[in-house]
């Protein structure tokens, strides 16, 4: 039978002990540096330069009280760097961008019709920036919080199962929104606040984290539980936007599939020489 022991920082492991599985596979994550290390290697690189991240996934409608609704994919990259700066801190950059797809073409979306309340809504895509200091334990954004906001980033405690080691990443903001006079469409205020919940997930195996190697192989699983999109025209009616994401890791641009990067390039000419 399969038993599970925890270290202080956070290393599961099946029936050894994590002293000497640490030693066994030459990783270290029962201290601060180590995991910390490992982290940046699976997220994204620990040597300061890029790697590059490809994405699919469903997204969900979920009014409270009802099942969720699956609304419609989601397909995009991101490209990010993590640079050292001491042993319990990394610098990390990243850019994204992303589109709504229709479910049945797989083809982004301009005009939608919400199947909750039946309204024509025109589809906003994104493109986001995000600045943070990576800890052992915490992320840390790298600008002071605008006023009212809330944010709070969890390094949760790291997982070996087998060959694999599995690093989470949990994100919690709140954010004031803007009155509802300031939008031209009423149905676009979705409350007081915008909240926002992402829980990602990373595993590499054990082998490449050890192989000295600056890009290690990864994946990616990533869930949230958001306030409505302002296009979606729900307006206050109780529920959220949840994603569903898979993604894989790639060293170079050129793992993301050429009709992807020419839709991005299209739209944001530099979305690949800007951080």
């Amino acid at each position: 039978m399969l038993t599970r022991r925890s270290t202080l920082a956070g290393i599961t492991f099946a029936g050894i002990s994590p002293v000497a599985a640490a030693a066994a596979s030459g990783l270290d994550l029962t201290t601060p540096a180590g995991k910390l290390r490992a982290y940046a290697q699976i997220r994204s690189r620990a040597d300061g330069k890029p790697s590059f991240t490809v994405y699919r996934g469903t997204i969900y409608a979920v009014p409270d009280g009802q099942p969720g609704v699956p609304i419609f994919d989601v397909e995009g990259c991101s490209w990010h760097r993590t640079e050292r700066i001491d042993d319990t801190h990394y610098k990390a950059s990243l850019v994204e961008a992303g589109y709504y797809l229709d479910r049945a073409t797989g083809q982004p979306l301009d005009i939608w019709r919400n199947p909750i309340n039946g309204l024509d809504c025109k589809v906003q895509h994104y493109r986001t920036f995000q600045y943070s200091t990576l800890r052992p334990d915490a992320i840390e954004r790298a600008a002071a919080p605008a006023p009212g906001m809330q944010f709070r980033g969890v390094v949760p405690p790291a997982n070996q199962i087998g060959d694999q080691v599995w690093m989470q990443e949990d994100l919690f903001v709140r954010i004031p929104n803007k009155g509802v006079e300031t939008f031209a469409d009423p149905l676009e205020y979705s409350g007081p606040f915008v909240t926002a919940t992402s829980l990602a997930t990373w595993t590499a195996k054990v082998t490449d984290l050890t192989s000295g190697a600056g890009f290690v192989p990864s994946t990616m699983h990533f869930q949230t539980a958001n306030s409505w999109r302002p296009f979606m025209r729900m307006g206050t009616t109780p529920g959220i936007f949840s994603w569903r994401m898979m993604g894989v890791k790639r060293p170079t641009r050129d793992g993301v599939p050429a009709a992807l990067q020419a839709r991005i390039l299209k739209d944001y000419p530099d979305f690949f020489d800007r951080l």
